[in-house]
């Protein structure tokens, strides 16, 4: 029962709410609402009214509790009943000041103090209710903002009512004084810091490291619940003793965290007590004023220090170096801590103290801390948080290591290290071990054999499934050559594709293949939107543009770089014609619907509706001026009109015939019809009369106006237009349909019915190309821009634009007009000479294919053309006996020598340009002054005939064969003979090579080929030739090959007529093996080496083919337009190959497999089908291109 004067607790705590409630309201009506709510109870409102009177706070956990709360049986009750003592009085509850002994804090009665830090005061406290026990209080400073603190701590409760750590204090409680201060209540921890501990028991470092890795597990533990200590250090980690064993205990966790400021809140770095936690154990980031940004890295710092001061006896910041807060943070960012070894061999004086505290002899005290415990502190102590230990556990496994006798994690990635700490603690299992890895070892290296084995057959028979997959595509690309041509380019990709992706060889039929499709393939664009046949094509002057004419009543504006579509003009009916202005900024178009429109190309609008044929307009053409246009109609007439009123100027007639097709002559002054029934008429425009009349079902103009190409009953002519004559008949086997001249005159072409077009020479009616592509009939083709294009129209209802320059060339121009008998690269690539039976040389700029200098003078044709070595001078050989020098850059003659009664074949400078050396027909040779032209006779004597001749690479030396057999080297700075080689007798036909280097000589010698060191006069190798002919020898640019090329009996070396090899063989000189040798039947006309020499070309007939010299495999074979091949060069970069044929063609050939690549996919302008994926991949879908 409750005694006199005191509350029970069920009282109190209405008093206390009644005190809340009523608190903030104004005196009168909070005087009536106590009345009414207390309900007669007058013990309850005097209570709450003396309260309200102080001005005093009260709760039962947050404010002092008034009186002592006893438990006592009331009689003839079972349960106890609370009570408070009869001295209990309100205001005699705040007597004492809040933080003196014996006064209450919420339910705690304080006892004593324990001790006090930065952050405040430590009490020995008694709870007095709801249990009795003793706990630790601690009273934070005044300053502090309580509210939020509270409410931070009571956010944290729950986090923190979870830890369950052996080694964790807990936190009980948390609330505020009466002065507003706020306190936490924790578990009592009877023990000492965990530093004076181990010093006052003087405990070995491992008794040390054994109860730091408890503090780090208990670290971990906290961590794991999301909380971060962030005021750990030796202070805050007590040790206690239960049953005789130490057990290290961590206080103080959730304070720190409940005392940082909030977002919103500002922290003052400038004042101690304004930054929460002790700075000298703080990590950077928290020093540094981070708070909302640590994580648990920040406490691993912290252990660190800790670790530091337990070793040591100080921090790593020291003792020695007082400053201001501000100072000491820039310590913490900025300062390089000494390891612990090297904090105590720096301070004699510190490591003394430590030495006696801890009862040990000062050079034992460094031993116990070695490398590997300095490395563990450093580890965590670094500034940059990522090189810390990620976890407080990752540390307490390395400190258990260290004293397992393990190598530690923290340590150097030293293998030698590692490998120590090994040894020195499995030293009786190593042998054991060693005997079982032998054992294993050997298991491994069987088992890796028998894997390698049956890896490299697994790789073999991959790749020989890709070989056979692009020997399959390749052979498939040659036979759709002729057929499509495009399609052949695709499936020679996907076969050299098969292999190069995978780094193997290039299968020579894959690129083979490739140089045949390119060769086959003209198409540059393929222009497609059509819905039906495209009936027209043209092309604008200015290049820009192409149109075409469809039977899905519409003509297309085409951009001619990338096949873009820009206009769709719409009739009503099919569109028959369409044509461009001479300004390129109108086309103009014809239709079924029996009108003539002529539009603008930039907008897209109609300008005009030409009205008057009573049925279809079949064709359109624009006078040179620009100013008229003309039209043919099926009515059977041709109309002309004024294009500024779109008045009709004049009318011509035929009226049992159908007008097919119109065209002005270059001058405007004749116009040319055709009909459908196969009259082609020249009109004058000014009488209004017919002027001539051909045959033919097509008309074209030549660009003179001299000359006009008809088609009748499928052959092409060509007529001369002032008289009528027919000039030139184009037969062909199969029909011919239409005709147009190049913008140069020079070349007609004309759509087949095979659905190819031909390509023709106008002046000599030889056929020069064959494009293939479409696969329906061609209704109409028209040149573009300067002739090197051509567009085309089909019934497949596509419009192609091919390319005439080259097939699968680089470039391909019609040099000369006989066959081109030699070929030579400048040294830096950038122009190259040409020499042909048309007595002419030229020098033509390699990137256009331009001739820029043609050398003109000999009465017969040009056997041989080469370079001097800088350049700057050209020396050709003649048919006519004679030699000429010549300036390389104008064309101008410098010296003209007659030296030879017969044909000069060949004609070369020395290296140093001094001297010129021309081989005659028959096989003599000369040497002349190549400066004077004068006869040198420095070398062998007046008497003597040379036959051959060559000089080293740096003209210091000339080997020379002389009519009696001898082979002397002489030295050419003073005419001194150096060696004599060979035996002296003269075979027929003996042939010479010098090497590049000046070192090898190779000579013919009846079926032999000896190969000599000129320096030491010592023969090296000899080389066995068949059938005793003597061959033509040729040294490899690095002079470690040697090349002969035997000939037949039955012609000579030039292929001037049908002579020629049908062998060459390649020998390695350094150790006389023979590396290739191949036989034709065809005739190999010449042998050229790479600069680098790791390729070989040879002339066949009328194809090249490259050689890989390292392997003696074939890589490829070039072909022409049916021409014999006359001459081969390469570039200096050996990445082009230069032909020049019997019809006067040059070529140049992309050798390299990327560059080779480029220009295929130039050249595609569809994927293939589904149907032709199945085909020949056996899928719907096709690979990427490469």
């Amino acid at each position: 029962m409750l005694k006199k004067d005191c509350m029970d607790v069920a009282r109190w705590l209405r008093v206390e709410k009644l005190y809340h409630a009523t608190q903030d309201i104004e005196p009168e009506l909070r005087r009536v609402l106590l009345v009414t709510l207390c309900d007669g109870d007058e013990e309850s409102l005097k209570r709450v009214r003396s309260l309200l009177g102080a001005g005093r706070d009260v709760s039962m956990r947050g404010g002092p509790f008034p009186c002592k709360v006893e438990l006592a049986k009331t009689p003839g009750s079972e349960s106890p009943t609370s009570t408070m003592s009869s001295s209990c009085d309100v205001g005699a509850a705040f007597a004492l000041p809040p933080d003196a002994p014996g006064a209450f804090v919420g339910p705690y009665k304080l006892a004593k103090p324990l001790g006090s830090g930065g952050m405040g005061t430590v009490y020995l406290a008694e709870q007095q209710f709801p249990l009795r026990r003793r706990v630790a209080l601690k009273i934070i400073k005044p300053g502090t903002n309580t509210s939020q603190v509270i409410a931070r701590f009571n956010a944290e409760r729950q986090m923190l009512a979870i830890m369950d750590h052996p080694n964790i204090a807990k936190v009980l409680d948390a609330g505020a004084t009466d002065t507003g201060q706020p306190y936490f209540v924790m578990e009592l921890v009877e023990g000492t810091s965990i530093t004076e501990y181990c010093d006052a028991r003087r405990l070995t470092m491992v008794e040390r490291l054994q109860l730091f890795i408890a503090v780090c597990q208990a670290l971990q533990h906290a961590h794991q619940k999301g909380i971060i200590h962030r005021d750990l250090k030796p202070s805050n980690i007590l040790v206690t003793e239960y049953d005789g064993k130490a057990i290290p205990k961590v206080i103080d966790f959730g304070i720190a965290k409940a005392m940082q400021p909030s977002p919103g809140e500002e922290a003052d770095l400038t004042r101690a007590d304004a930054i929460i936690g002790t700075l000298a154990y703080m990590s950077p980031e928290q020093a540094g004023g981070m708070a909302l940004d640590l994580d648990t890295r920040s406490d691993i710092f912290s252990l660190g220090v800790t670790l530091y001061e337990l070793l040591t006896g100080t921090t790593p910041l020291g003792t020695g170096k007082p400053g201001g807060v501000l100072a000491t943070v820039r310590r913490i960012h900025e300062e390089v801590f000494p390891p612990p070894s090297a904090r105590l061999r720096a301070s004699p004086g510190p490591l003394a103290t430590l030495s006696a505290i801890r009862g040990m002899d000062p050079a034992n005290l460094l031993k116990e801390i070695p490398s590997d415990l300095d490395w563990i502190v450093m580890k965590a102590l670094e500034k940059d948080r990522a090189q810390r230990y990620p976890t407080a556990n990752s540390m307490a496994r390395d400190l258990e290591r260290y004293v397992n006798g393990d190598p530690v994690e923290a340590g150097p990635p030293s293998a030698t290290y590692r490998v120590q700490k090994f040894v020195r603690k499995h030293r009786l299992a190593l042998a054991t071990a060693a005997a079982f890895a032998l054992l294993l070892a050997i298991a491994v290296l069987v088992s890796t054999w028998q894997a390698v084995r049956a890896s490299r057959e697994r790789d073999r028979a991959v790749a020989a499934q890709r070989e056979s997959t692009a020997e399959k595509l390749a052979a498939y690309a040659m036979e759709n050559l002729e057929h499509d041509p495009e399609q052949s380019i695709i499936l020679s990709m996907h076969a050299i594709s098969a292999t190069y992706q995978f780094q193997r060889a290039v299968l020579p039929a894959a690129a083979t293949a490739l140089h045949f499709a390119l060769a086959a393939s003209h198409t540059r664009l393929s222009l497609r939107g059509h819905r039906g046949p495209v009936l027209a094509v043209a092309s604008s002057v200015n290049q820009k543009y192409l149109a075409t004419a469809s039977s899905d009543s519409t003509a297309k504006v085409w951009d001619a770089a990338t096949g873009l579509c820009l206009r769709t003009l719409q009739h009503s009916e099919i569109v028959e014609d369409v044509a461009f202005s001479p300004d390129s900024m109108r086309v103009a178009t014809a239709s079924l619907d029996g009108t003539a429109r002529v539009w603008n190309i930039a907008g897209g609008e109609e300008l005009l509706t030409l009205r008057g044929h009573r049925l279809s307009v079949n064709s359109v053409a624009f006078s040179p001026d620009g100013k008229r246009l003309a039209t043919a109609g099926a009515d059977g007439t041709a109309r002309l009109w004024d294009l500024r009123n779109g008045r009709e100027l004049l009318t011509l007639r035929r009226p049992a015939e159908i007008f097919a097709k119109v065209s002005f002559s270059p001058d405007g002054k004749l116009l040319a019809t055709t009909t459908k029934q196969g009259t082609a008429t020249i009109w004058d425009l000014a009488s209004e009369k017919e002027k001539v009349t051909f045959r033919g079902e097509d008309l074209a103009f030549s660009p003179d106006g001299r000359r006009v190409a008809t088609v009748d009953h499928g052959t092409a002519k060509v007529w001369n237009v002032s008289t009528g004559r027919e000039l030139i008949d184009l037969r062909h086997q199969n029909v011919i349909r239409r005709v147009a001249f190049s913008p140069d005159g020079k070349r007609l072409a004309s759509p087949s019915s095979d659905n190819s077009i031909r390509i023709w020479d106008s002046d000599t009616g030889q056929e020069i190309i064959a494009l293939h592509g479409h696969y329906l009939q061609i209704f109409s083709l028209a040149f573009v821009g300067d002739g090197s294009s051509l567009i085309s129209g089909s019934l497949d209802r596509t419009a192609r634009v091919w390319n005439l320059s080259g097939g699968g060339e680089l470039l391909k121009v019609p040099g000369h007009e006989d066959r081109i008998a030699g070929l030579v690269f400048s040294s830096d690539g950038r122009h190259f000479l040409s020499a042909s039976l048309d007595g002419t040389a030229k020098i033509w700029d390699t990137k256009t294919g331009k001739p820029l200098l043609v050398l003109r003078g000999h009465h017969d044709g040009v056997l041989d053309a080469s370079y001097s070595l800088d350049g700057r001078r050209v020396v050709t050989a003649g048919g006519d006996g004679v030699a000429k020098i010549w300036d390389s850059a104008t064309g101008r003659q410098f010296l003209s020598i007659q030296t030879h009664q017969l044909a000069v074949t060949g004609a070369f400078f020395s290296p140093d340009g001094k001297y010129l050396v021309t081989n005659g027909y028959g096989g003599s040779t000369k040497i002349w002054d190549a400066a004077t032209g004068e006869q040198s006779f420095s070398f062998g004597g007046a008497s003597e005939a040379l036959v051959w001749a060559r000089f080293s690479s740096n003209s210091k030396q000339v080997a020379i064969e002389n009519s009696n057999g001898s082979v002397r080297v002489w030295e050419t700075s003073t005419g001194r003979q150096l060696y004599k080689l060979g035996a002296g007798r003269r075979e027929t036909k003996a042939a010479m090579a010098f090497s590049a280097d000046g070192r090898r000589l190779a000579r013919s010698e009846g079926d032999m080929v000896n190969v000599w060191d000129v320096s030491r006069s010592r023969q090296l190798a000899a080389l066995r030739l068949p059938q005793g002919w003597t061959p033509a020898l040729e040294f490899s640019p690095d002079s470690r090959l040697l090349v002969a090329l035997v000939p037949t009996s039955d012609g000579d070396m030039l292929g001037r007529s049908h002579g020629g090899a049908r062998i060459f063989r390649l020998w390695d000189t350094a150790t006389g093996k023979e590396l290739l040798t191949f036989s034709d039947p065809g005739l190999i006309g010449s042998v050229v080496f790479s600069p680098g020499g790791k390729q070989l070309a040879t002339n066949i007939d009328k194809t090249v083919r490259l050689w890989d010299t390292v392997t003696g495999r074939e890589m490829f074979t070039l072909g022409g337009d049916g021409a014999r091949v006359i001459s081969i060069a390469f570039s200096p970069d050996g990445r082009r190959l230069a032909t020049g044929d019997s019809a006067g063609f040059m070529r140049m050939f992309a050798l390299q497999v990327p560059d080779l690549l480029d220009i295929a996919r130039g050249r595609v302008t569809r994927p293939l089908t589904s149907e032709e994926c199945q085909r020949y991949f056996q899928s719907y879908t096709c690979p990427a291109l490469p």
